[in-house]
């Protein structure tokens, strides 16, 4: 693949063209009882590599097209590192804080730790080559293969996507009707008109924080239960326990608009609901609440509802708005203009969620070696831009916003997210 190009899509030139917002990485990492084989590893992420070659390529800004250089002089040592550690869990956490340039010749990075007998797993990768969804799927392909090299020495029966990551996939299993109005969706879905922030304080001393709460599992079981009988799902569940504990930390009132955006996986407009290849296909779902969060959980989640069902009933949900950012790129080139047409076609979200589903044992454990905790977010964000992730794993539900933030800042997260699961076990009561 010598001097081989990928075309750079329109999801990699905005994740590019957004790192001064974030730091545009992803970052993942499994704790584990037991012991990884790091020969293993590095033979199994290799393989993922092989097959995935935005993984091993450097992204060119070129004025004139945009696109990735294909590299092929990397080497099975270079796939992933081992240490042993005194804090497991301290040393990943500070692995997870790294970054990776869009020059490098690998795009991701993968490190071992071991301690006392437990170790983790930890990665982080560029969030141009592929979005959360994707990142689930490469983390257990990896685990896939190793499970398959210990087991049978080889991976002849692992299969791992290699098609386009091209976004006009998404349309391809649309009616025709639909795809041609969704290709027509030129009004621009992420400018909500409220420029409500979060309330960071002006302090400049920052650095990059994890900060988590986690949701037992017998009030996560009971939430469920409560939300499914009125027909409202975990998702519509965590989004109002955000909006509210976030609007408590604003200290707004209760009938003060209010919009937090979640991310939609685009998958759900295909057949198959997977892309080809590795690729981003996510889009926003703002949740705008006109007249502000009511005066209980359950007046929140009543209003949150009436606009999730908006979504989940519109046969072109997430689709409004990428037509006008792809035509920015099209009619821009240069970098001082891009920055131009992104604020044209995109307005990036002050408050974010995404939920990032069921991280099941199945998936991630390696062979002897048992999952007992997890973390994955997206990108750390900074000042002003604030994004809450979900994960379930093990019957519970572990809520981290990755923040560049100052201690204070971090304080006041942290009692964010703890209001969240106040919010929550009132609920299940």
């Amino acid at each position: 693949m010598r001097n081989k190009k990928l075309h750079a899509e329109l999801w990699d030139k905005t994740q590019f063209f957004l790192s001064n917002f974030y730091d545009r990485m992803m970052h993942y990492a499994i704790f584990y009882d037991g012991a990884l084989d790091i020969d293993l590893i590095r033979k199994s992420v290799k393989a993922i590599v092989d097959k995935v070659p935005v993984l091993h390529s450097s992204y060119v800004p070129s004025p004139i097209e945009e696109y990735w250089k294909i590299n092929d002089d990397y080497t099975l040592e270079e796939m992933a590192s081992i240490e042993e550690v005194d804090n497991l869990e301290e040393a990943t956490m500070e692995f997870l804080k790294g970054e990776i340039s869009h020059k490098a010749k690998l795009q991701f990075a993968c490190k071992v730790f071991t301690c006392k007998g437990k170790c983790s797993f930890a990665t982080i990768v560029n969030h141009q080559c592929f979005d959360g969804s994707d990142y689930k799927y490469i983390m257990f392909k990896i685990v896939e293969c190793y499970n398959s090299f210990k087991k049978y020495g080889n991976i002849d029966n692992v299969k791992i996507k290699d098609g386009t990551r091209k976004l006009k996939q998404i349309y391809e299993d649309m009616d025709p009707k639909i795809a041609k109005k969704a290709k027509g969706l030129y009004n621009n879905a992420s400018k909500t008109g409220i420029k409500l922030k979060y309330k960071f304080t002006d302090d400049t001393d920052c650095k990059k924080r994890f900060i988590t709460a986690m949701l037992d599992a017998q009030t996560t079981s009971a939430i469920k239960a409560k939300g499914k009988a009125i027909g409202a799902s975990i998702n519509d569940l965590m989004l109002t326990a955000f909006i509210r504990a976030a609007a408590k930390e604003m200290e707004i009132n209760n009938s003060e608009p209010i919009n937090v955006t979640s991310m939609m996986d685009l998958r759900r407009h295909m057949k198959s609901h997977d892309t080809l290849g590795c690729t981003n296909m996510t889009a926003f779902m703002p949740c705008k609440l006109s007249n502000g969060i009511g005066e209980n959980f359950e007046e929140t989640l009543k209003r949150v509802l009436e606009q999730t069902a908006k979504q989940k009933n519109d046969n072109v949900a997430g689709l409004y708005g990428i037509p006008l950012l792809g035509l920015a790129f099209k009619l821009f080139w240069f970098d001082c203009i891009a920055k131009f047409a992104i604020k044209l076609g995109y307005d990036n979200p002050l408050i974010q969620m995404s939920n990032l589903g069921l991280m099941k044992n199945e998936y991630v454990d390696f062979d002897g070696c048992k999952m007992y905790d997890c973390v994955m977010t997206g990108a750390v964000k900074y000042k002003p831009y604030i994004q809450f992730t979900c994960l379930t794993r093990l019957g519970e539900m572990k809520f981290t916003i990755a923040e560049k933030c100052s201690d204070a800042d971090e304080k006041l997260i942290q009692g964010t997210l703890d209001s969240m699961v106040t919010e929550l076990k009132e609920f299940a009561k």
